[in-house]
């Protein structure tokens, strides 16, 4: 997997979205609704239907609690939007659904940048 730095924190609240669609199965969400798959309802990009909330509630949830995504917080919830999270076909399933998974990948990459190396997965 693949983590970009395309959307931040700042930037979402800025968009002047006003919902959140987030995945019933997987850590994936987005406030941009361009960024659904369509079925019978919603999709994110694995196939998971979605829940759709108000955006100013679930960040706030997330900024009251951010120890919930591990130790680097908020930077993996923002990993786990859809434009930020590039998946690769070989990736480890639990990258998916596991918020510990998905922090150690932004722990690594964090670690390769800070020694000038880029991790693509």
């Amino acid at each position: 997997m693949r983590i970009e730095k395309n959307i931040t924190l700042q930037q979402v609240k800025k968009t002047g979205s006003t919902t959140v669609y987030y995945s019933a199965h997987t850590l994936w969400w987005t406030d941009d609704p361009d960024d659904l798959q369509h079925g019978p309802v919603p999709l994110d990009v694995y196939g998971s239907p979605l829940y759709q909330g108000e955006l100013d509630i679930f960040l706030r949830k997330a900024q009251t609690k951010p120890e919930h995504y591990g130790s680097h917080g908020l930077t993996t919830l923002m990993a786990a939007h859809h434009k930020n999270m590039k998946p690769e076909k070989d990736d480890d399933p639990k990258l998916r659904t596991s918020w510990a998974a998905l922090n150690r990948v932004v722990h690594q990459q964090a670690e390769a940048s800070a020694t000038g190396f880029q991790l693509l997965s």
